[in-house]
């Protein structure tokens, strides 16, 4: 098997322990923490690749999946506090229910911020006086990881603890309303400039926990056109990915040996 480096050092949530007193809200609280998986191999992806990354032109990829990951948080973050999280508030009659969670989005975001302009300023040389330091990117990295793996945690746990057990026109309504949000942020993934559809299924991986969980589900012909059609145009910048298309394992591109 290929060495694998991004099951660290940022953990990963895991799946199998998740327990809730409704299985609609148990449901959910695995299809939020299974993305939230898939952003931290990214996440630490790019952070054990960083100080092996030498070429300029490798630095760049590596700048420019920085900075598409961000754009996919952030229209993640921006999904749930205008889709997910209103519509929970309307099932549960609690409209402030998911409040923690949003301030939680606004308490890493300066950090978000910090790293989007370093390596905005980084990938454009020739606009600005700022170049490529590997100690640096992961100084602003360590400045707001830890609040921000804690608030992935916290999310899925929130999911989990929410209260409609035996209700089951309140389950309904909230797999309805987990369907729609998750259908908004597939089509906005398919609509994107470049559609962050590599970066997801590059990102998973058929092994964590045995396979069990494997996310996302998606036909087997669609990561076919995800491989052969959306991959090409930043191939270079997809191979830092930790995984292929299929969710197969693959040795990062950089790193102590390579």
């Amino acid at each position: 098997m290929a060495r694998r480096w991004v099951d660290e050092p940022f953990a990963l949530i895991p799946i199998d322990s998740i327990k809730s007193d409704s299985p609609v809200t148990l449901w959910m609280a695995r299809e939020m923490g299974s993305p939230h998986s898939n952003i931290l191999r990214v996440l630490n992806s790019m952070y054990n690749q960083a100080p092996y990354v030498k070429k300029e032109d490798d630095k760049r990829d590596l700048l420019q999946l920085t900075l598409f990951w961000i754009d996919w948080i952030d229209n993640l973050h921006r999904a749930e506090e205008t889709i997910l999280f209103p519509l929970i508030g309307e099932v549960t009659g609690g409209p402030n229910i998911m409040e923690a969670n949003i301030q939680q989005h606004e308490a890493f975001q300066p950090g978000f911020a910090k790293l989007q302009e370093y390596a905005t300023a980084c990938r454009d040389p020739s606009e600005s006086e700022v170049s490529f330091n590997a100690e640096q990117y992961v100084n602003l990295v360590d400045a707001f990881v830890y609040e921000f793996r804690q608030h992935l945690v916290d999310e899925v746990a929130s999911f989990a603890a929410i209260d409609v057990a035996g209700d089951e026109a309140a389950e309904r309504a909230l797999k309805k309303a987990y369907g729609d949000f998750d259908g908004q942020m597939r089509a906005e993934s398919d609509k994107a400039s470049p559609p962050m559809l590599p970066m997801v299924l590059g990102s998973s991986d058929t092994e964590f926990e045995g396979g069990a969980h494997f996310w996302p589900e998606v036909p087997a012909w669609a990561r076919y056109m995800v491989h052969h059609y959306f991959e090409r145009r930043y191939r270079n910048v997809w191979r830092l990915l930790p995984s292929d298309m299929w969710g197969r394992r693959r040795e990062l591109a950089f790193g102590p040996s390579r």
